[in-house]
């Protein structure tokens, strides 16, 4: 009886281009991880060695100052992935990781992933698709917190939450 696999292309469409054969090495070389609510898994500017893949629970990206204040500036759930700015070039991580629940994640190596990138450049691409539509949401939020008073930015949320909301219906 085959062993179930700890990751599939469910809970990760950018890797569907892969082989059957790539795929299983890629099962056989992640590690399944579990971490309660509120654990950093990765502070900004930290080396990054491996991928991770979240399959359940949520996490929250921010920022932080000396002080300790700090700001979200986004949230990863199910399918959603960290650590991928080593693959394309950085290895330092951009922001802090911290669970907001439960998380249960699956943490690659980079340095077996990087030869797959080579392989298959549609990854790679995707990757960096990813990239450039986090730097996009986080420009537009600049943008409304620069130029929008509090009003305003509170309408545009509770819009997006609710465009979101019936989305998922």
């Amino acid at each position: 009886m085959p062993a179930t696999r700890i990751i599939t292309r469910h809970h990760l469409p950018v890797f569907s281009s892969l082989t059957e054969q790539e795929f299983e090495f890629l099962h056989s070389i992640s590690k399944k991880k579990a971490f309660p609510k509120n654990v950093i898994l990765a502070y900004e500017g930290q080396h990054m060695d491996h991928f991770h893949v979240l399959l359940s629970g949520s996490v929250r990206e921010y920022l932080s100052d000396v002080n300790g204040k700090e700001i979200t500036l986004g949230k990863l759930s199910q399918s959603d992935y960290f650590g991928e700015l080593p693959l394309l070039g950085q290895a330092t991580q951009s922001v802090s990781i911290a669970t907001m629940e439960k998380v249960l994640l699956v943490s690659i190596p980079i340095s077996s992933l990087k030869p797959l990138l080579n392989q298959y450049p549609d990854i790679h691409k995707q990757l960096t698709n990813n990239l450039v539509s986090k730097v996009n949401g986080l420009t537009i939020k600049l943008k409304d917190f620069a130029f929008c008073d509090v009003y305003h930015r509170l309408v545009k949320i509770l819009q997006s939450m609710a465009t979101k909301k019936m989305e998922s219906y």
